[in-house]
């Protein structure tokens, strides 16, 4: 559930701040600092006003972009542990089971970073999501449908190295994230290893400023555990007689997914961000972002 909430910030969190086409420059520009590359040292390429005299198009270094994102997704679930009271360690068996998980989510939230290095982004996330689970657990020939609705709360951080050569981008994000809902008694930590390959069409009219194709890779660093109550999410004909709960632990496994993204240059000052996933999560985000000295 909550690593499709994640998969969604992600696949707008990197393409809102890393802005891929601000490194290309022009061939003529391209010239001038390959020259002054051979005469100052790689080190002037750390200095951003050397950058920006030579040619290239870097973006202002702050940046606060809004996004809202609508997904849905089939995650895979591992080491699912039960039990029937509090007062004992919970057990697992190759005879209870939990299907995938299908996840609706509606999430949106904001993205602050800076740009400590011409090359390296940094940021900070904050954001919300409403979301419905469905999946069923499955026990000894029967099957117990599960679904509820959620909010939760996502905040983490993250950093982004972007390079490239002419028209090709290539940009790596990585980002440690923490999810606190309102189903969950603990709060899940995340991680998230992102590679983009993409293509500048600044020069083009009509084209959007840049395009690219995301793998994004998602790995959680904790368990899920989840009470529900019998009678009212469990059938009381599926437990033992006199259960008044059952606990459930479970992990999400590790998984990847593939999407496509562009960003369309509004103004100086705005950029639009899309991005569909193509594989896992399938859904579409949209970003708003605005950048400033």
């Amino acid at each position: 559930m909550h690593g499709q909430y994640l998969q969604v910030v992600l696949l707008g969190m990197s393409l809102l701040l890393a802005s891929p086409g601000i490194y290309a420059a022009d061939d003529e520009a391209a010239g001038r600092t390959e020259t002054a590359a051979e005469q100052a040292g790689f080190t002037r390429f750390l200095d951003r006003e050397y950058l920006i005299d030579s040619g290239f198009d870097l973006p202002a270094q702050w940046g606060l972009s809004a996004y809202l994102s609508h997904t849905e997704s089939k995650l895979p679930i591992e080491n699912l542990k039960y039990g029937f009271s509090e007062d004992e360690p919970l057990s697992s068996s190759p005879f209870v089971t939990m299907d995938d998980m299908d996840n609706t989510i509606t999430n949106s939230g904001i993205i602050l970073d800076y740009w400590i290095l011409p090359m390296v982004d940094i940021y900070a996330i904050l954001g919300h999501t409403d979301g419905e689970m469905d999946t069923n657990v499955n026990t000894f020939g029967s099957s117990q449908p599960l679904g509820f609705n959620f909010t939760g709360t996502t905040y983490g951080i993250g950093g982004t190295l972007v390079t490239g050569y002419k028209q090709v981008v290539l940009i790596f994000d990585y980002n440690y994230m923490e999810l606190d809902t309102d189903v969950y008694e603990d709060i899940i930590p995340v991680s998230n290893r992102t590679l983009r390959l993409g293509w500048n069409f600044a020069q083009s009219t009509w084209l959007p400023e840049v395009a690219w194709l995301s793998y994004i890779d998602t790995e959680f660093e904790g368990t899920f555990d989840l009470k529900q109550i019998v009678g009212e999410g469990v059938d009381p004909g599926t437990v033992p007689p006199g259960t008044e709960a059952v606990l459930l632990s479970f992990e999400v496994e590790p998984y990847d997914t593939w999407a496509i993204g562009a960003q369309w240059k509004l103004s100086e000052s705005f950029q639009l961000v899309s991005e569909i996933g193509l594989d896992t999560v399938k859904g579409v985000t949209l970003a708003l972002n605005y950048r400033w000295e």
